[in-house]
């Protein structure tokens, strides 16, 4: 059946692939988190990798002058679809 889909709010958290940023756990799943926890205490260097990674990503998302180039496409291609 696979895990659940993930609620929007954590899109940004990636569990694995080459830069994971955190780690999910199965809702309700009392033995995940407790797993999960157990992973994380024991792995003090990929606690350390993974918050590089989940700062990393931030920085190129969310920065400032990342998000005033994304709204400047979108006004720029407002501005196209407008009639002159």
């Amino acid at each position: 059946m696979g895990p659940p889909p993930r609620p929007p709010h954590l899109s940004t958290v990636r569990p694995g692939g080459p830069r994971p940023t955190g780690w999910l756990t199965v809702p309700g799943d009392a033995d995940d988190l407790h797993a999960t926890l157990l992973t994380a205490l024991t792995h003090p260097g990929e606690i350390e990798r993974r918050s590089r990674n989940a700062r990393a990503f931030v920085v190129e998302q969310y920065d400032w002058r990342t998000i005033t180039e994304r709204y400047a496409e979108v006004y720029d291609r407002v501005l196209a679809a407008v009639p002159t």
